[in-house]
């Protein structure tokens, strides 16, 4: 944080008042000046949209020295003394300083001038090894506790960004402030993260989370609705690999010679798999499945042979309209507090979910009529 001075500026019958004179010293490299602009009958800041500001420092051989243009913020203008002004002011002795104020359509108004006294400093200058952006390096300087606490975050809730520039000094406080933002940020992604799986897990989904040392084994997989992420192994030619973000996968059969898998592995769509536990293969049965939602409590089947779903509210089934000999499997993601209603079937057996779950239906069209069957995977 740099050091500051700050005077208040009165401008009085074509004339400006500062509080206190001004001096400085070839020293003070880096200090910011701001000078306050009290509002007068001549000169009503507050009220024009003076947005914008500079310095003119003159000396008295008529050598022009301009400084940065800055904001005006709260009336203040704002006169940083850079190494370069420092090193343009070749003369000691006075200085007339014009200040520029710009309007919103960028028109100047320069303000009458004040002295300031350029003085050269008895005390010999040391300069400490502090980290500067673009200059320091690691452990070759110092982080200096230097101004008091930076706000991390303004009043709307928005970060307090910092602009760095060259040479800006180093401190704790600028660190510190980055330091929280990003422990704010990772934590409120931590909690983001545990709030969205307790919601997956309310609507029936098992979670599984592997890593390198331990992937999701296909294999090991019981009858379920899943939600994975990190590593997973046999999907790969026995692999692990990474997967990206959330992703579904329901196992609907299980036996001692293979598993029947639907997933949806960072592709657009559900597919079917058949997972071979002798070959240790993942087989792809080339059938894709379609994700169809409720509209208005209403789920309506497509003709698609395997259609995918998930129900968490009260939801009436509609069946297409055929007249041909037909099949369909759907795949539903129930909780055990969904009602379902169905159109005319005749039942081999119907569902009954008492526990959330995987709810698999076989719809066969013949005859002008539907017939169906439903097997629960409870999750």
């Amino acid at each position: 944080m740099s050091l500051e001075k700050e005077y208040v500026l009165t401008i009085q019958n074509k004339e400006s008042l500062l509080s206190e004179q001004l001096f400085i010293s070839q020293h003070e490299k880096g200090i910011d000046i701001l000078f306050k602009i009290i509002d007068s009958p001549s000169l009503k800041i507050s009220k024009h949209k003076y947005i914008y500001s500079d310095i003119v420092l003159i000396d008295m051989f008529g050598n022009e020295i301009v400084g940065d243009i800055t904001p005006v913020v709260e009336n203040r203008v704002l006169f940083t003394l850079t190494n370069e002004i420092i090193g343009n002011m070749s003369n000691f002795g006075k200085y007339n300083v014009y200040i520029r104020l710009y309007n919103d359509r960028g028109i100047s108004t320069i303000l009458p001038p004040f002295p300031m006294t350029y003085e050269e400093s008895p005390v010999s200058e040391k300069t400490l090894a502090l980290g500067e952006v673009n200059t320091s390096e690691v452990d070759n300087c110092k982080i200096f506790k230097l101004g008091k606490e930076i706000p991390i975050y303004n009043a709307d809730g928005t970060y307090n960004l910092k602009i760095w520039v060259a040479g800006d000094i180093i401190t704790d406080s600028k660190l510190n402030q980055i330091e929280q933002a990003i422990y704010d940020l990772i934590n409120h992604k931590i909690e983001t993260d545990k709030k969205l799986k307790e919601l997956d897990k309310s609507k029936g989904y098992i979670i599984k989370v592997g890593t390198d040392d331990f992937p999701i084994v296909i294999e090991d997989l019981k009858k379920g609705t899943y939600l994975i992420e990190g590593s997973i192994q046999d999907f790969n030619e026995g692999v692990p690999y990474e997967l990206e973000g959330k992703n579904y996968l329901y196992v609907t059969y299980a036996s001692e010679k293979y598993l029947k898998v639907v997933r949806c592995f960072n592709e657009e769509v559900f597919k079917l798999y058949k997972y071979d536990r002798t070959t240790k293969k993942i087989i792809p049965l080339g059938e894709e499945v379609r994700v169809i939602t409720p509209v208005d409590d209403v789920l309506t089947l497509t003709e698609d042979r395997n259609q995918l779903s998930t129900l968490s509210a009260a939801t009436t089934i509609a069946l297409p309209s055929i007249e041909t000999f037909s099949k369909i499997t759907l795949y539903l993601n129930v909780l055990s507090s969904t009602t379902m209603t169905f159109p005319k079937v005749i039942w081999l057996n119907e569902p009954n979910v008492d526990n959330d779950g995987l709810l698999e239906i076989n719809f066969t069209y013949t005859n002008g009529k539907w017939y169906a069957k439903a097997e629960i995977y409870e999750g």
